[in-house]
């Protein structure tokens, strides 16, 4: 087996001791197929193995793929890890729009102060439109997660790992 078929094998198995040792081993290119093995491991939850590819590949391939795999699953310690490395408005907002009508508020709140909601709602209103909104309310869902979103990135650390009420 070639090696890019063993760091693809270990990125969906969720193995970084054995991605680890590909990138320090041999000659591997993890931008190989547009960096496949990031969104592999993105698109599986890995967040281990998407943190040593990051280094290793763009997130930017594929329009922020990784990313947009990692959100449509729910995947919120991949998206943390994504989302100051790729372009969270690529191919008009997809991972956000994409976690929102899955109901990952946690990831919806990463993405959602990066977004334009302007440009957010017009795709939303296009769906709606096509008739493929997952669910009425969702624009609701989406500005409570912009407003948790806003209030949590005021709030000191302390008070967010306490889980205390400020």
């Amino acid at each position: 087996m070639d090696h890019f078929s063993q760091l693809m094998d270990a990125a969906v198995a969720g193995d970084h001791q054995q991605i680890a040792w590909l990138l320090e081993h041999t000659d591997i290119d993890p931008r190989q197929h547009a960096s496949a093995a990031l969104r592999a491991a993105a698109g599986k939850g890995h967040s281990a193995c998407v943190q040593l590819l990051i280094k290793h590949s763009n997130p930017y391939d594929r329009k922020s793929e990784a990313l947009g795999v990692a959100a449509a699953n729910g995947f919120t310690e991949c998206v943390k890890l994504l989302v100051p490395v790729s372009d969270p408005r690529a191919n008009s907002y997809k991972s956000l729009i994409d976690a929102l009508y899955n109901g990952h508020t946690e990831c919806v709140k990463l993405l959602v102060l990066h977004a334009d909601l302007n440009k957010v709602y017009g795709v939303m209103f296009d769906h709606l439109k096509q008739g493929i909104l997952p669910r009425p309310q969702v624009h609701i869902e989406l500005e409570n997660a912009r407003q948790a979103a806003e209030i949590e990135r005021h709030l000191p650390v302390k008070a967010l790992s306490t889980g205390r009420k400020i």
